[in-house]
């Protein structure tokens, strides 16, 4: 059974982190605690775990997902002894086809902890389309730089055999996803010098930081009202 708890990573609630990491600790034990239950795994997409991850690794689970997109990889805690640690290295949250060997360095850097890893997308899939291939009418190209949800579940397929028979085993995968990455960083058109200098000047004015009166902002986005 999936858990998943933004809330233990969100900055947006009145409790602190000592208030959720105990409310995730009372919770957890009486969940980890019953007679007859599922195997738990807690994920906890979106950020950095921090402060509260040793509290997951102290508390009665089978596995803890954490985002190694948004959040680096934890310091070893006690507690992890005969738990999975679900790396969250295929982003999740936008379009386009990831670093799969930054991903795959993530992994290994999550296992020296020293418990079981496997790999996993950072949040859920509901935040991108299905698949690439129904985009028929993409130019190649860009068809080369983009991974929908299907695509991700492939990544982590690779990554997942990767972590099982070593880095070698998935060498060409992890070298077309670089080349694919450092084509669309230089591809023309993808990133325009002078519109960036632009940006950068508009950002940087006095005029940015001051807002205009409400009323004026209010007849901008309602100019029907008065």
């Amino acid at each position: 059974m999936q858990l998943d708890e933004p809330a233990l990573v969100s900055e947006s609630l009145p409790a602190d982190v000592a208030q959720l990491s105990e409310a995730a600790a009372r919770a957890l034990a009486v969940l980890g605690g019953a007679s007859d239950r599922p195997s738990i795994l807690v994920a906890a997409p979106y950020a950095e775990l921090g402060a509260v991850f040793p509290v997951l690794a102290a508390a009665p689970v089978e596995a803890i997902a954490v985002d190694l997109v948004r959040g680096g990889v934890p310091a070893a805690a006690a507690g992890l002894e005969g738990k999975t640690l679900v790396g969250g290295v295929v982003d999740g949250h936008n379009i386009w086809r990831g670093d799969l060997a930054k991903a795959f360095g993530a992994l290994e850097e999550l296992r020296a902890l020293g418990a079981p890893v496997a790999a996993a997308t950072s949040t859920s899939l509901l935040h991108v389309p299905h698949d690439v291939a129904d985009e028929s009418q993409l130019d190649a190209r860009l068809v080369s730089w983009l991974a929908f949800a299907d695509q991700k579940v492939e990544q982590v397929g690779v990554l997942a055999r990767g972590l099982v028979a070593g880095r070698g085993a998935i060498a060409a995968e992890l070298d077309a996803a670089s080349a694919a990455l450092a084509d669309r960083l230089t591809a023309p058109g993808v990133r325009d010098g002078a519109v960036r200098q632009r940006a950068l000047g508009k950002l940087t004015s006095p005029a940015s930081r001051t807002r205009s009166a409400r009323s004026r902002r209010r007849r901008w986005v309602f100019p029907r009202c008065p």
